[in-house]
């Protein structure tokens, strides 16, 4: 019981200052935790009384929970995201403990949040502009394999560049790769905004688009989709950074 309440506590501790661009610096590790529940303000309301806690005051990053509002057949209804800065971090993340976060694991079951419908670790491979200020996102599941893995992303980065450069893409996006939890996919890429009407919008431009098309052309053979979801930022809170 106590791994799994460690395991828990883990995914509470990412700083979102980590979102933007990374080269050349130590890429953000993150943890992904599916659930579902029919109450979505008694989730906000267990993250809020944690964080206005002792203990919540010095936790030593942020959090955010996102609606999966299109996922498609997935069972889950909302996310929660956690970032670290380095793998360093998240194992000393596991030990985390305090009183408060056990009334968050109380008020979390109280809401049928847990358990967990999946969990991922994840590393980011680019990511642009700063993806904490957007709150909508459109987020693209697929597989690649190992071997692929560097060709595929000379050609997302030439589309994302395109993209951008025409106008089409005006906000953060950023593409990741699943170290584990990989099941159902290996990466996903991302594309944000602040206007929801406005991603879908900017998205039915990019897929008529010549570069779009380009795009497929060329990675045609080296990945699959899996799932297209789109997803909106509930709440987030911010601990000791």
């Amino acid at each position: 019981m106590k791994q799994i309440i460690a395991g828990i506590f883990l995914f509470l501790s990412v700083p979102f200052v980590l979102a933007g661009h990374h080269e050349g610096e130590s890429k953000p590790v993150y943890q992904f935790f599916h659930f579902s529940t029919l109450d979505e303000a008694a989730v906000v309301k267990a993250f809020d009384d944690f964080f206005v806690s002792d203990c919540g005051k010095e936790f030593p990053g942020n959090i955010a929970i996102a609606r999966e509002f299109y996922n498609g057949s997935d069972t889950s209804t909302h996310f929660m995201i956690v970032g670290f800065k380095s793998h360093k971090d998240r194992v000393a993340g596991e030990m985390t403990s305090c009183p408060p976060f056990g009334k968050w694991v109380a008020d979390m079951n109280a809401a049928g949040a847990l358990p967990w419908k999946s969990e991922r670790l994840v590393q980011a491979v680019k990511e642009v502009k700063d993806w904490s200020q957007d709150t909508a996102f459109l987020k693209y599941d697929f597989n690649v394999a190992p071997q692929d893995v560097e060709q595929f992303v000379g050609i997302w980065e030439e589309l994302m560049a395109s993209l951008t450069e025409d106008g089409l893409v005006t906000n953060s996006y950023g593409l990741e790769a699943v170290l584990a939890g990989t099941k159902d996919f290996t990466h996903f890429a991302y594309v944000g905004h602040t206007d929801r009407a406005l991603l879908a919008e900017q998205s039915a431009k990019v897929t008529s688009s010549e570069a779009y098309k380009e795009y497929l052309a060329k990675a045609a053979d080296l990945r699959t989709s899996t799932n297209t979801t789109m997803v909106y930022i509930v709440k987030s809170w911010a601990g000791k950074n």
